[in-house]
């Protein structure tokens, strides 16, 4: 028998982005499923609206083995980002940070398109 755990995060992950949309939950895990299907989705849990997905490698870092979650909000619903931060042999601190926020942006337009088609 399998058993879920509530929090699927791997011990070394931190939380990297929160994206806040004025949408249901299921809409916005709907919009992030056909948004992020070119990103390396897998594991896909509709039960607990939870994603891996890779972002590939660059000079300065990369990152891997990310998880994202979508929750209910006040108002809307959030898509929060974790995963495990790592450097490549040109890396740094910059480069994770330039990284993170360049795989931030494509996220949250991939899912923006994916709202609006």
């Amino acid at each position: 028998m399998l058993v879920r755990v509530a929090d699927q995060r791997i011990p070394d992950e931190v939380e990297l982005f929160v994206e806040h949309f004025d949408v249901a939950p299921e809409s916005l895990w709907t919009a992030f499923k056909r948004g992020a299907a070119a990103m390396d989705l897998h594991e896909v849990d509709d039960a607990t609206r939870t994603a891996r997905l890779s972002t590939g490698v660059t000079l300065t870092s990369w990152e891997d083995g990310l998880l994202a979650t979508v929750t209910a909000a006040a108002s809307g619903a959030d898509l929060v980002v974790s995963g495990r931060s790592k450097n490549s042999p040109l890396g740094s601190d910059w480069g994770q940070d330039f990284r993170a926020h360049e795989v931030q942006k494509a996220i949250r337009a991939a899912v923006k398109n994916a709202l609006a088609g």
